[in-house]
C-alpha cells in the first residue's frame, strides 16, 4: 500500500510538471498561475518518494505532529477543492437565453490594444445576446492595467461596435482593476442612469469565472444571471485551480 500510494503521487507530481511545461511550450510565456503546478508537481514529487523510502511507524517526536497535522491540513483542502470546483463546473453549463435588463460583459487582459483570447470568447458570446435582444443595452467594464495601452472596456467597444452594435447600446466603465470593482462601479453607473434598484443583469465572462461573478454581482444589489463564453482547452486546468484560490479571497475579502 505504501509504494503503490508513493508511486501515485510520483505519477500525479509528475503530471503537473508536464502541465507547466506544455503551458510554457505551448503559449510561448507563463501564463498567470501555471508555475503553481510546478511547485506543487515538486511537493507531490517530494511527498512520493518519503513514502517509498521513509516507513511512518518508525517515525517518533515532534515529526510525528507534523505529518499529522499536514495530512489534517490536506484532507480539508482536499474536501473543499472538490466542493468548490464542483460549484465552478456546475455554473460553467448555465445557459440563460431570456432576456435581462443589462448584459454586463466583465474585462479580460489586452495586450497592447489586442484583446486576448479570453476576452474575445466574451465579447464574442456577449455579440450573441446582443443580437439575440436588439433593444438591450450592454456594460462593457474593464479598466487599464500593466501592458495595456487601452482600457479594457476601451478595447470590448471597438469590437461591438465593428460587429454593428450601435453605440447608444453601449455603456462604458472603464476604471475597475478587479471583478469586484467591475460589479460595484456598474452598479453605480446604472444606479445614476436609470435609479436605484435591482436590475436583473446578463453576466457575461468565462465559464470558470462565472460562478464568483455571480456571487459578487449579487452582493453589489444585482440579480445575476450567468452566460459562460468558453476558454482555450489548455488553460482549462490552470483556470479552474487558480478560480479555486480566488473563489476563497472573494468569499472572505471582496464585500
Amino acid at each position: 500500500m505504501k509504494s503503490k500510494l508513493g508511486i501515485f503521487y510520483l505519477i500525479l507530481g509528475s503530471l503537473c510538471i508536464l502541465y507547466f511545461i506544455g503551458c510554457l511550450c505551448s503559449f510561448g510565456f507563463i501564463i498567470n498561475f501555471s508555475s503553481f503546478f510546478a511547485f506543487v508537481g515538486l511537493m507531490f514529487m517530494g511527498i512520493g518518494i518519503f513514502k517509498l523510502r521513509i516507513n511512518e511507524n518508525e517515525i517518533e517526536g515532534g515529526l510525528i505532529y507534523f505529518i499529522k497535522g499536514f495530512k489534517i491540513i490536506g484532507i480539508v483542502f482536499l474536501i473543499s477543492f472538490v466542493l468548490i470546483e464542483g460549484a465552478l463546473a456546475y455554473n460553467s453549463f448555465g445557459r440563460y437565453n431570456k432576456k435581462a435588463d443589462f448584459v454586463v460583459v466583465l474585462g479580460a487582459a489586452v495586450r497592447g490594444k489586442t484583446m486576448t483570447l479570453a476576452l474575445y470568447q466574451r465579447m464574442e458570446k456577449s455579440l450573441e445576446y446582443l443580437n439575440k435582444y436588439p433593444d438591450i443595452k450592454v456594460v462593457v467594464s474593464g479598466g487599464k492595467g500593466p501592458g495595456e495601452d487601452i482600457p479594457e472596456a476601451k478595447a470590448m467597444k471597438d469590437f461591438l461596435l465593428e460587429h454593428g452594435i450601435s453605440e447608444n447600446r453601449i455603456i462604458v466603465e472603464d476604471k475597475s482593476k478587479n471583478t469586484m470593482q467591475n460589479l460595484k462601479n456598474t452598479k453605480k453607473i446604472l444606479d445614476k442612469l436609470y435609479g436605484k434598484r435591482k436590475f436583473e443583469i446578463a453576466l457575461v465572462t468565462n465559464n470558470f469565472h462565472i460562478f464568483r461573478s455571480k456571487m459578487l454581482a449579487e452582493r453589489c444589489g444585482f440579480k445575476a444571471h450567468g452566460v459562460p463564453a468558453p476558454i482555450h482547452p489548455g488553460i482549462i486546468p490552470n483556470s479552474y485551480v487558480r478560480e479555486y484560490f480566488a473563489v476563497i479571497k472573494s468569499f472572505i475579502f471582496d464585500r
